[in-house]
């Protein structure tokens, strides 16, 4: 297969060590939900899994698109990134990153509601999210750059670390462990500014000076310029993004709204099955995705492929029988039927073979066209599943339904030829 002889020109030492600590990675949160399931009162584990699932419907809200001029010079060899011109590039991103981070806390702050009432989870996941945003941040420069053993060490720090202090503190109080989850992730975000990002952290401080110097004057006019920037540049492409984020996710909210009890072992089982998505991400998705910046590529042929079709089938076919033989003979990790089981494994198969024509869409497709789309479907699965007594299977079923029905719909357009779908 070609796409294994550009494998193994991928591989490195470092990308060795960056994917084993990524699958690493991939167990430790539900390791977390299920030590809180079977040791401590359901609800601690539904905080926490409510605390994940939160951060990934919203993190997209803090993200914008004005990191690709400060990548393009990462990966240039035309200009060095020391020079005056990449400085002051630096100065204009961390000044966007910074604007807008500042005007969508508080809507970040409304969709929490949509999740909970609970007002100790939601001080607790703000401050979470502005983490998580610079971490990722910061990983995606280093990929950029392919430095993936500073992006394990970036992971240990965002991932690895807190966890420790959750479970540490988990034996004296849950409410303390999580305030200490959110602590300790804020104090391992800074030592890792300080130890491994110094350039940055002269940067940042001699733009803090900066900002506080023009508290009034110029930071009014930086907004404004940011607001007219970001509603000509950034706004329809953000909004595309979060809506096919929380499609993905609207399975979790559903059951959140619904099965509030059973919460915290359907998002157990999300994130093992999840593991197929990942799995496929990284060996498959990651290496074809510069092509599927050309316009000209067959996008039916890659869709089609052994390659896009086989690994997802079998990761989650294996997963789904893993997961039934340990249930019957061996141990119950959740109450949950197998029903609940068989919908997620073919609803993760579906999201793991979607996303090539997610990535494709992006580059072909008209945004307005895009949204509508997802809004269309995340309203019919509201107005299907919220107001009548379900099963808790009906879930990830309907979810799988609406998500081939989309892909084949995002398909479609991506081949079209019409102007009125295509992006010019």
């Amino acid at each position: 297969m070609k796409f294994l002889d550009k494998f193994k020109n991928y591989i490195s030492k470092e990308f060795i060590i960056f994917t084993l600590v990524r699958i690493i990675g991939v167990g430790i949160k539900p390791l977390i939900i299920f030590f809180f399931l079977k040791n401590f009162d359901p609800i601690y584990a539904n905080n926490f899994a409510l605390i994940l699932s939160i951060i990934s419907s919203l993190f997209i809200v803090l993200g914008n698109a004005n990191h690709r001029k400060i990548y393009e010079l990462f990966i240039s060899n035309q200009q060095s990134k020391s020079n005056l011109s990449g400085k002051q590039l630096f100065i204009e991103y961390l000044n966007g990153q910074i604007c807008h981070i500042i005007i969508f806390i508080p809507i970040c702050l409304l969709f929490c509601f949509a999740w909970t009432n609970d007002y100790f989870l939601i001080l607790l996941i703000i401050p979470l999210l502005v983490v998580e945003k610079y971490f990722d941040e910061s990983q995606r420069s280093l990929i950029y750059k392919k430095e993936y053993l500073r992006w394990s060490e970036n992971f240990v720090f965002r991932v690895f670390l807190p966890c420790i202090f959750l479970i540490l503190f988990s034996k004296i109080s849950y409410m303390f462990a999580l305030l200490m989850y959110t602590v300790s992730s804020i104090i391992f975000c800074l030592i890792y500014i300080i130890r491994f990002q110094s350039k940055f952290n002269k940067i940042l401080i001699v733009y803090t000076k900066k900002l506080l110097r023009n508290l009034f004057n110029q930071n009014v006019t930086n907004f404004k310029n940011y607001i007219v920037e970001y509603k000509n540049e950034y706004f329809l492409t953000q909004l595309f993004l979060f809506l096919s984020l929380n499609f993905t996710v609207f399975d979790k909210f559903l059951v959140n709204k619904i099965f509030k009890d059973n919460f915290a072992e359907y998002i157990l089982l999300g994130q093992i099955f999840n593991i197929s998505v990942i799995l496929h991400s990284m060996f498959y998705f990651t290496i074809i995705r510069p092509k599927l910046i050309n316009k000209k590529t067959n996008i039916n042929k890659l869709f089609l492929s052994t390659e896009n079709l086989l690994l997802p089938f079998l990761s989650s076919t294996f997963i789904l029988l893993f997961l039934i033989t340990i249930k019957y003979y061996f141990y119950q990790l959740t109450k949950l039927p197998i029903s609940v089981h068989i919908s997620l494994s073919a609803l993760f198969f579906l999201a793991s073979i979607n996303l090539i024509i997610i990535e494709t869409a992006f580059w072909r497709i008209r945004r307005d066209i895009l949204i509508y789309v997802f809004i269309f479907f995340i309203s019919l699965m509201s107005l299907i599943l919220i107001p009548y007594k379900i099963s808790i299977w009906y879930i990830p079923l309907a979810m799988s339904i609406s998500t081939l029905i989309v892909t084949l719909i995002l398909l479609g357009f991506c081949n079209s030829k019409s102007d009125k779908i295509r992006i010019k």
